[in-house]
């Protein structure tokens, strides 16, 4: 294995690239982890979609200063949430050392890890313990070493035991039996740089798009690979499809199986770490994509119908339903789902779920809506033929940009909350729909919805539309969105 002792322009943006392939793809994993410090399950769409956007932003990728700039100020610009501020001010540290010195070695990522970590200080207004900021803060306090290699593994290590450590540092993350999602999403990051540091990512991640996947389908592709490491094969052929098996007949050599809508990529990438003969091909049937959406089960059953109107498939369950029912209502469908649970399912279930419904033949990826309008405005941008990471990611971006707010208690003792904080309390529904305006409309906003229990009257709204739904069912005296 070749010694590398600097950060060079090609593999800052090898890792860059690779990142963001590994963030988009791992985004709704991460997603699932978010309960801190607000459970609306963003953290690895906001993670994936500031890398993009460094990514999309570079033009110089030969020249080390000027990349580095670039892939800083596309972060910057297109960062999300608490998780993007920390990712972009990692990337703009590593700018201002890469500028000062030239390279970046041992001695630079050690320079850049502290910097990193006062930009987030000053960042953040409020930097919490037991989150993304801890990983960080684990990275920079180890001491560069003598070689690149050897400064890489020590921060990775010490980043991947302050990440278990999450759990324990905040109540939410051990109630819910998980490690922040913000720290996850970093030592994502920082694993995909020790593949590039090996040479085990690929040079030019795939980038499927919504014309590929429905023009190519899916392909079985199997085939014998020989005189090759078997373990940087399958770690390149992972970002290329799922389903991967490796049938080993020795230490160099196996029977390949792999699903992929790129399948003359992977054969191409098979021949680079090997000779490969055997090769078999076969479409599989086409399936699209389904969108089920968690709602209460009622008698009445308007929310089902406002999901069907807008392309969702509506899964009514009981109040509280036990894992046992919820699988027993989504085991009914089967292949591959985008599962919108509203507020009927605790994030801490998803595992569990998981596991007994792939048993059943339907693969799920969940995103916590939280709400029913937001759920609403996921599913209106719905594609049933985009890749199922295109589609996550679309629907991730109809819920961050739609604010809601909810009434809750009884029609005359009832309480304005936005996520678990309580903003005010009041008499009337009306009169807390009005309050909820007041909070959200100053953000901006073009339209405003409203769903309630009762009939209610709000009357115009300057400057915006507005949409008012009635629900028996709904499980809150009202919910207020601006989008």
């Amino acid at each position: 294995m070749a010694t590398i002792e600097r950060i060079d322009a090609p593999l800052l943006w090898s890792w860059a690239q690779q990142a963001s392939a590994a963030l988009s793809k791992q985004a709704q994993r991460i997603n699932q982890l978010n309960v801190f410090p607000v459970a609306d399950a963003d953290t690895g769409s906001n993670m994936a979609h500031t890398l993009a956007a460094a990514v999309r932003a570079v033009e110089h990728p030969e020249d080390l200063s000027k990349l580095s700039a670039e892939l800083a100020s596309g972060a910057i610009r297109g960062a999300r949430g608490n998780s993007g501020v920390v990712l972009s001010q990692i990337f703009r540290a590593i700018a201002q050392v890469a500028n000062a010195r030239g390279y970046i070695d041992a001695e630079g990522m050690h320079e850049a890890a502290e910097l990193g970590l006062n930009f987030v200080h000053q960042a953040l207004h409020e930097p919490v313990e037991g989150t993304i900021v801890s990983v960080l803060r684990a990275i920079a306090e180890q001491p560069p070493q003598p070689t690149l290699r050897a400064t890489f593994e020590q921060m990775l290590h010490s980043a991947q035991s302050a990440l278990e450590h999450t759990t324990s540092q905040l109540a939410v993350l051990e109630q819910a039996g998980v490690v922040d999602a913000g720290a996850a999403g970093l030592v994502l990051v920082f694993e995909v740089f020790g593949d590039v540091l090996n040479g085990t990512a690929l040079e030019q991640p795939p980038h499927e798009t919504h014309a590929d996947a429905a023009q190519l389908g899916t392909t079985e592709v199997m085939f014998y690979i020989q005189n090759a490491d078997l373990d940087q094969c399958e770690q390149a052929l992972s970002h290329l499809g799922d389903s991967i098996v490796f049938g080993r007949e020795s230490d160099t050599s196996a029977l390949v199986h792999i699903h992929s809508t790129t399948p003359d990529a992977v054969l191409n990438c098979a021949l680079q770490h090997g000779t490969i003969s055997d090769i078999r091909l076969e479409a599989l049937p086409a399936t699209s994509l389904q969108l089920l959406a968690l709602c209460p089960q009622s008698d009445q059953g308007q929310i089902a119908q406002m999901l069907e109107n807008v392309g969702a498939t509506p899964v009514p369950l009981p109040a509280q339903a036990s894992v046992a029912e919820v699988v027993e209502k989504l085991g009914a469908y089967q292949g591959e789902a985008i599962v919108l649970s509203g507020a009927m399912l605790p994030l801490h279930l998803v595992a569990e779920l998981d596991t007994q419904l792939q048993q059943r033949g339907l693969r799920c990826h969940w995103i916590h809506t939280t709400s029913v309008l937001r759920t609403l405005a996921a599913s209106s941008v719905f594609d049933a033929e985009a890749a199922a990471a295109t589609s996550v990611l679309q629907l991730q971006e109809a819920i961050v940009g739609m604010r809601v707010a909810t009434i809750e208690g009884t029609p005359s003792h009832c309480r304005l909350c936005i996520g678990d904080y309580e903003l005010s309390k009041h008499d009337n529904v009306n009169d807390a729909i009005h309050a909820a305006l007041a909070v959200l409309l100053p953000g901006g906003g073009e339209q405003v919805s409203v769903i309630a229990q009762a009939p209610i009257e709000i009357g115009s709204v300057e400057g915006v539309e507005s949409m008012i739904l009635q629900a028996e069912e709904l499980q809150v005296l009202a919910e207020v969105g601006v989008e």
